[in-house]
């Protein structure tokens, strides 16, 4: 099952709400991760085998980030 990791562009409640549909998610504000590089983000994703939520376009960077190193990234462009 996904487990995510919401990153700090996005509400802080959205890992509340997949967490109310029986998903395993976490804010990056929670984790210690406010204001730290994307890389770290990733870093920690990786890690803790984690999808990242996110409205950074960044993340989609597949020199950056390549997709066979990662869990995954899902952009969301959510309104204000």
């Amino acid at each position: 099952m996904a487990r995510f990791l919401v990153d700090e562009d996005l509400p802080r409640s959205l890992a509340r709400v997949l967490a109310d549909l029986g998903r395993e998610a976490s804010d990056v504000r929670d984790v210690g991760l406010r204001s730290q590089p994307d890389e770290a983000v990733m870093e920690y994703a990786v890690r803790e085998g984690l999808t990242v939520v996110t409205g950074d376009l960044g993340f989609g960077n597949e020199v950056r980030f390549p997709p066979d190193h990662h869990r995954g990234v899902i952009v969301a462009r959510l309104p204000n």
